[in-house]
């Protein structure tokens, strides 16, 4: 009797519960990237990204798609064992033809999610060798097992480290309600079909239901933490600057409505790290009562960083030459600006005029959420200069402009981007070398360099926008901006494709078991079997 027999062999591919928890990976991966950072932990956090039962009711329905796909393709590890004086090898085994019907992701009220596959049915096939020690009896075959009635339970708890998720879970479960054995092949012992059956039966079915728990809790404890691991440590924005996102406390916040994530949410200058925005954040909603399957909110910590950190580089630093003014009523030289400064023209008759503009030292913008939209400060010195026919620059006068925008944020193209609306001015003169300024009529030019040269330049600036991260296939859609006392809200719904997210599971449930380990393990089963007792 031949034992030699040729099997298919397959790259052991990902857990069953990476698909279960495919869910999570949903929450963790928009909106946000989670950065690890030497700032104090002790202020509330500046963004906070809320993923509510309806994203994850849209989770549970991918989890089911994605599950079906990969227990499929699910292989059992070969077996050997021995019962009474009857030996038997069990090879080959597979699921397939895999029914999943019901999926649930359940908040809990202690902080934990309960992750449950109800009724979950499918298909055993393998190849099966026996022999009697004591009698010369002999048989090979195969046999096809049904399983239904199955249900895959699992908790997860939440923590953090170094500003990361991690995960753990205290409980897994895989019960196969009704487990039903054909078996078919050639030998005595094929007849023997009540001794066969109760020879496969028990093992099998435990055999598989101690794999899949296995690798549910492979999938959580090992798995989705080395994916947490991966995620970028820094949301780049230009070449100076970036996000801090790190996770801080609440950390990880599980309500029965919502799964929430508090992150830091501000901006970094990686040109001078020593450079820290001297602001502290407010508190913020954790969930609004909406139908969106994701809310993040932002906090004006998070503008008012970037704006102290770009007000510092110089970012916001314009000069205003008379190239930018010649669409003015009248050139920008001494001349005509002897209405409002008397003394100019006849000190400096008919001089060019030059400014510069930018943040007082000290006085970055400032930003305020309210229901109405977003109100900003700006506190600005413009100091004016004269310019002599070789192109050397004489400091005249220097003002102070207090200006106040009006304006909204708005998603497009899956960019987040302001846009003002307002500009008012108020004018403070804050030193002069040519003798009293009319600031009534100061104000004169000046609306016009707001309105013709400040807004445009602070539009173009901030409607460059940031955009919305997406991971591995996973997409914001149908995105809103809602407006709150100190705060600004997306509310947006999310959706996967299908492909980028297959070739991530694919990526990391790679095989750690080469073919060639595959066929010696089975070689050592085979000798096992064969070896005289």
């Amino acid at each position: 009797w031949d034992l030699r027999f040729k099997f298919k062999t397959r790259e052991r591919r990902q857990a069953m519960l990476k698909a279960v928890f495919i869910a999570f990976i949903f929450a963790f991966s928009v909106g946000v990237t989670f950065a690890q950072q030497s700032q104090p932990q002790d202020f509330p956090p500046g963004m906070v990204t809320s993923i509510t039962q309806t994203g994850l009711s849209y989770a549970e329905k991918v989890g089911v798609k994605v599950a079906t796909k990969v227990l499929d393709n699910l292989v059992i590890p070969d077996q050997a064992g021995k019962k009474d004086t009857i030996k038997y090898i069990v090879a080959a085994i597979k699921i397939q033809n895999l029914i999943v019907p019901q999926a649930s992701i359940t908040l809990q009220a202690n902080g934990q999610v309960f992750i449950q596959f109800l009724n979950v049915a499918g298909e055993v096939t393998a190849n099966w060798w026996a022999k009697e020690t004591i009698l010369p009896i002999k048989g090979q075959g195969t046999f096809r097992a049904v399983w239904i009635g199955t249900t895959l339970n699992a908790l997860i708890d939440f923590g953090t480290a170094n500003g990361r998720p991690v995960v753990s879970s205290p409980y897994t479960l895989c019960h196969i309600e009704r487990f039903n054995i054909h078996i078919t092949g050639k030998g005595l012992l094929e007849e023997i079909a009540v001794i066969l059956k109760s020879l496969f039966a028990k093992p099998i079915k435990a055999l598989i239901e101690h794999q899949i728990t296995q690798q549910m809790q492979n999938a959580i404890n090992k798995d989705l933490n080395l994916y947490f691991q991966t995620l970028p440590t820094v949301v780049a924005v230009g070449n100076t600057a970036a996000l801090n996102a790190t996770l801080v406390p609440p950390n990880i916040h599980v309500t029965p409505t919502a799964l929430s994530l508090n992150v830091r949410g501000m901006f970094l200058d990686t040109v001078n790290p020593a450079d820290v925005p001297p602001y502290t954040p407010t508190a913020l909603p954790q969930l609004l009562t909406r139908n969106e399957m994701v809310q993040i909110f932002v906090g004006s910590w998070v503008p008012d960083s970037a704006s102290w950190i770009f007000s510092n580089q110089g970012k916001l630093n314009v000069s205003v030459t008379e190239a930018l003014m010649k669409a003015a009523p009248y050139p920008f030289n001494t001349e005509n600006w002897k209405a409002i400064a008397p003394g100019l023209q006849s000190k400096y008759p008919n001089m060019i005029l030059t400014a510069s503009l930018g943040p007082l030292p000290g006085h970055p913008p400032a930003t305020f959420f309210a229901p109405t939209g977003i109100t900003t400060q700006f506190f600005l010195g413009l100091d004016f200069a004269v310019v002599s026919a070789t192109g050397v620059k004489t400091p005249v006068f220097s003002i102070g402009l207090n200006l106040t925008t009006h304006g909204e944020i708005k998603v497009v193209n899956a960019h987040v981007l302001s846009t003002l609306s307002f500009l008012g001015i108020q004018v403070v003169v804050l030193n002069t070398l040519v003798g009293p300024i009319d600031t009534a009529g100061l104000n004169k030019e000046l609306a016009y360099i707001a309105q013709q040269v400040l807004l445009p330049y602070i539009n173009s600036f901030t409607q460059q926008g940031v955009a919305i991260p997406t991971f591995y296939g996973i997409q914001l859609t149908d995105t809103n901006i809602v407006y709150g006392a100190g705060y600004i809200g997306i509310m947006s719904n999310f959706q996967y494709n299908g492909a980028l997210l297959d070739a991530y599971l694919d990526r990391i449930g790679a095989s750690q078991e080469t073919d060639a380990e595959i066929l010696a393990r089975r070689e050592k089963l085979v000798a096992a079997f064969e070896a005289d007792d």
